[in-house]
């Protein structure tokens, strides 16, 4: 039995932490002892036409636990990079114009993370590069986890299918993800998601034109989920492509059981609708279930508050609402079979002309202490959206005279005109552009930054997160130019030729179904070399079918590269999978891992 080869693969990770004033908790490395590891020095080349998942790989796995991975400026060709049970993690860039990782090849997640704590993800950019389907960077089990400052788009749009396509996606491990904070990032063409979660906050986002389901999602993806302690608020979505809603909370599949959702604030947010988007009937907010008429049991909405959120229909637009539904729609029935208790929806602004005399809220299977007041529809006949706030304000460039500012474009929907420039609370200095050189400063003095965008009606948005900089009194700058290349900072391994890869498809699983297993480069193949289907993040022994690569479950001809049919279990439940590859020796060494796989009802 393969089982006996596993038992020695046991590890242990703990962590220290310190608690602050807000709502998670925050655990950092000692900046004495941090390491800054250079991916340039592991073979790492931006600009170029190379993949760099092998020695970006390689970085990491070579960092130490509480050290940061910087990319400087420059696009990098990275898909498949895997963080597992880490510690302390930063990964860092330049900014996010001006470090981005590219996804490479037909795999479709750029970073995946599966039990690791304490990771800062910061002034970097993430280009899908042509999804179809998922992608993105996932989590599985993580704690603590802090992404600001970033940029996540696809630079080579495909058609809209019926597929979600990912940037940040905490999805449905063994155990719920904690103490997410998500915040300041600009996300374009993508969804958001964060499934399974507690104490999770996402605020002060910029997501525009989501597809395939929701802008902000949270989705109990089976039985048993829970996700609890969510604060949604401060978020600008626009022109979602979805079939739920801009925000969601949702039994997704409609079958899910014994899940609880509670205690979300969803507040001050702005949901925009700049043009018609056809066949696309959402509400602005949605929460319970896709399907009324499918039974479940044990399901909990509970304490939840949508409050204060603006909603606006450019009045240049068709679109206004077409859905049967409310705008803020709460769906469930008695065949549902789950209430809304202790609900607040209150203080929501509706700008919209509403030719249809749609319902502000339809919150169906009211439970108690439900309060609902004070949510106004407004005609509309003049631009007065405000531009969405920048995101990702970073500092590129610090001297003892000059400070470089650069940030995410803002989104209107008239367009932006112009960016003006904060400096200590003094709005002074505008930019066309998303950079700013601020000069002729002086040393030794501290200055506060912050941006808003003004639309072509003269309409300004709202001040960015700030950015305080203080000068130092010498003349050496601080750039986010590209340094020489680090030699012997650390001593890289030698290259990797012919890495070993893993692909399966289709990415959507079938259960009873069939899937297609492809591997290159096996440097020494044996006849007993074999794959193993798994649930994304599972123990070692826990696979639930596997083959050799004969193709068959009796030994044959090895072969450095092929592919093979693979049965999937006709009892898989709904959930993320993945093939693994494995030499057979001693060690039952890992050769690589496929792409994720999904086995759930919510395809649309």
């Amino acid at each position: 039995m393969k089982q006996t080869l596993w038992t020695s693969w046991i590890g242990h990770f703990s962590s220290l932490c310190r608690s602050t004033p807000i709502f998670f908790i925050l655990c950092v490395a000692n900046a004495s002892a941090a390491t800054v590891i250079d991916v340039r020095t592991y073979g790492a080349l931006p600009d170029d036409a190379s993949d760099d998942s092998v020695a970006i790989q390689r970085a990491i796995d070579n960092a130490p636990d509480n050290s940061t991975i910087y990319f400087p400026r420059g696009t990098y060709l990275v898909a498949h990079v895997n963080i597992y049970n880490r510690h302390g993690l930063t990964l860092l860039g330049d900014g996010s114009t001006l470090s981005v990782l590219k996804r490479s090849g037909s795999y479709p997640n750029i970073f995946e993370s599966s039990g690791s704590t304490d990771m800062l993800v910061t002034q970097l950019g993430f280009d899908a590069n042509g999804i179809v389907a998922y992608g993105g960077f996932v989590f599985y089990d993580a704690k603590r986890i802090t992404i600001t400052k970033t940029h996540f788009f696809d630079a080579n749009q495909q058609p809209v299918g019926q597929y979600d396509r990912y940037s940040w996606v905490f999805g449905r491990g063994s155990v719920p993800s904690e103490d997410i904070l998500i915040s300041d990032n600009l996300i374009e063409d993508l969804q958001l998601e964060v499934d399974y979660g507690l104490r999770v906050r996402i605020e002060g986002n910029t997501v525009v034109r989501p597809v395939a389901t929701a802008g902000i999602g949270v989705f109990t993806l089976n039985d048993n989920t829970t996700a609890q302690g969510y604060t949604i608020q401060k978020n600008t979505i626009v022109d979602p492509v979805v079939s739920a809603g801009g925000i969601v909370l949702h039994l997704d599949p409609p079958s899910s059981s014994y899940s609880t959702m509670k205690s979300f604030r969803i507040l001050d947010n702005h949901i925009v609708y700049t043009k018609y988007i056809s066949g696309s009937h959402a509400s602005a907010i949605r929460l319970g279930t896709g399907d009324n008429s499918q039974a479940t049991r044990g399901n909990v909405f509970d304490d939840i508050a949508i409050q204060n959120n603006l909603i606006y229909k450019d009045p240049g637009s068709q679109y206004d609402f077409g859905d049967i539904n409310g705008i803020i729609f709460g769906n469930s029935s008695a065949t549902a079979n789950f209430k809304f208790n202790n609900t607040n929806v209150s203080n929501n602004r509706i700008y919209y002309n509403n030719r249809w005399g749609l319902h502000i809220t339809d919150i169906r299977e009211k439970g108690v202490n439900y309060v609902e007041g004070n949510n106004l529809g407004s005609a509309i006949s003049s631009d007065i959206m405000p531009p969405s706030v920048p995101t990702a304000l970073t500092t590129t460039y610090i001297s003892a005279y000059q400070i470089d500012l650069a940030w995410n474009a803002s989104v209107d929907n008239i367009g932006v005109s112009k960016y003006r420039i904060y400096r200590n609370g003094v709005g002074g200095s505008f930019s066309t552009a998303t950079s700013y050189a601020d000069k002729n400063l002086q040393p030794g003095v501290s200055y506060t930054y912050a941006v808003t965008a003004i639309d072509l009606s003269g309409v300004e948005s709202s001040q960015s997160y700030p950015v305080t900089v203080k000068i130092s009194k010498t003349a050496n700058p601080i750039s986010a130019t590209p340094r020489a290349p680090i030699v012997n900072a650390v001593t890289p391994r030698a290259p990797i030729v012919n890495a070993v890869t893993l692909t399966a498809n289709p990415v959507s699983i079938p259960a009873g179904g069939t899937l297609t297993s492809a591997w290159t480069a096996i440097a020494s193949p044996t006849s007993t070399d074999w794959i193993g289907l798994y649930q994304r993040g599972a123990a070692a022994a826990s696979y639930l079918n596997w083959i050799y690569v004969s193709c068959s479950k009796t030994p044959g001809s090895p072969r450095a590269s092929g592919s093979c049919p693979f049965v999937v279990p006709a009892s898989l439940p709904a959930g993320t999978y993945e093939l693994r590859l494995f030499a057979n020796d001693s060690a039952v060494t890992t050769l690589a891992t496929s792409n994720a796989l999904e086995q759930t009802k919510r395809k649309r």
